[in-house]
């Protein structure tokens, strides 16, 4: 049985970035009311790539272009990065423009352009192949991409249409240069600004100015922070949290039902007591049972398929930790949600009583380790916590899974 997915529950997401998209005036108009980035924010398997996938995909916004970049997966090298990145433009700018405005070349022109603009003419062949492996020589790779989504806004705007970029997962962007010896706050508060400023000036071709509309999404709010930190003026946030209930109960029931899967009430109950409202737990709950090819899902069933779920997601997540990484966790679940200095506080007090010392080096990094292993989150105006409920159940109540093994 093939999986299959619905949608539910995030129309006032979807309603607030088309809505912030169609206030942007067009390039003709020669006027920018405002500049804004939108940073779509929220923990892992949330759902912030399903509401923009959806936009993409399913809506019409008119006299609008939508470039989709996802850095989901971890690249080797900057060269890497910025091919997929021409790459994934080509590809998504060529989708889009065949999905909305029935042309078929679109994509083709823009990458030939871009190429040429950026590379030379005679890099076309390889960029397309993925085979390109060096720079040109006179300009840094940070450069290089400033220059692209410039000759991207270039090409829109001369069109009088406006240019929507998405960036999936943007720390990964970061990641990447910082990993060739680039600093991520440079980096990070030079880029924003970058993308900011092309609202400001515009790119003027053929006396039309081009822009850019950023929307970037990030699972890790610690470095959305450090965006809003220096750059708040025109940050504008859009927090996606669990789907509450009666979605999560509803997101099971059609997507069993599409899938030709019958589930109870009682198991419904079960299944959301145990993994929330995340929508890509629930998800992975459905294509369990397809796997195991279950027509009824009922409580015992459940619970088999949730067991199979907290073993894989304890095995991925928790396996390597450290004792002061379980100490960060058991304080976190013996406290609830905790700002930074209440998790000093509290492993201080529980350093001093197990180990006769007062203070933790390098706290910091063990906090930032377990956030980058998607263990932890720090949830909007609440503080850190897991990163699920399946998670949180694990760790703090030792649910299915002999957490002391990890």
């Amino acid at each position: 049985m093939v999986y299959r997915q619905v949608f539910v529950d995030r129309e006032q997401e979807v309603n607030r970035i088309v809505n912030r998209i169609k206030s942007f005036p067009l390039p003709s108009n020669r006027v920018i009311r405002d500049r804004f980035i939108l940073i779509v924010v929220g923990p892992k398997g949330i759902g912030k790539s399903t509401i923009l996938r959806r936009i993409y995909y399913n809506i019409d916004i008119p006299d609008t272009y939508i470039a989709y970049i996802d850095f989901k997966k971890t690249y080797t090298s900057v060269e890497d990065l910025f091919v997929d990145f021409i790459r994934q433009l080509y590809s998504s700018i060529s989708e889009y423009s065949r999905l909305h405005y029935r042309v078929k070349d679109y994509g083709l022109r823009v990458l030939k352009y871009l190429v040429k603009k950026i590379l030379g003419e005679e890099f076309i062949d390889e960029v397309v192949s993925g085979k390109l492996e060096l720079f040109s020589k006179s300009k840094t790779p940070g450069i290089l991409l400033s220059d692209l989504i410039l000759c991207l806004a270039e090409i829109t705007g001369s069109e009088n249409k406006r240019l929507a970029l998405i960036i999936d997962e943007f720390q990964e962007l970061v990641k990447t240069f910082t990993r060739v010896g680039v600093d991520k706050k440079y980096f990070t508060q030079s880029f924003i600004h970058f993308l900011s400023k092309t609202q400001e000036w515009g790119i003027d071709v053929k006396d039309v100015p081009g822009y850019v509309i950023p929307i970037l999404t990030t699972s890790d709010y610690s470095f959305y922070t450090e965006i809003l930190d220096h750059s708040a003026s025109y940050i504008e946030p859009l927090y996606i949290s669990d789907l509450d209930e009666k979605y999560s109960k509803e997101l099971l029931v059609r997507q069993a039902s599409i899938n030709n899967i019958n589930i109870d009430d009682k198991a419904l109950d079960l299944v959301y007591s145990y993994l929330g409202g995340n929508p890509l737990l629930l998800t992975m709950f459905i294509r369990e049972a397809i796997e195991e090819g279950v027509a009824r899902v009922d409580i015992d069933t459940s619970i088999e398929i949730i067991k199979e779920i907290a073993t894989r997601i304890a095995g991925s997540f928790l396996t390597g930790l450290s004792e002061l990484d379980r100490m960060v966790l058991k304080v976190i679940c013996r406290h609830g949600p905790l700002n930074t200095e209440e998790i000093y506080e509290y492993l201080d007090r529980e350093l001093l009583r197990k180990y006769s010392i007062d203070t933790i080096p390098n706290l910091e990094v063990y906090i930032n380790r377990l956030i980058e292993r998607n263990i932890l989150y720090f949830m909007p105006f609440k503080g850190l916590w897991f990163q699920n409920r399946l998670l949180e159940k694990i760790v703090c109540e030792g649910v299915f899974i002999n957490y002391g093994r990890y």
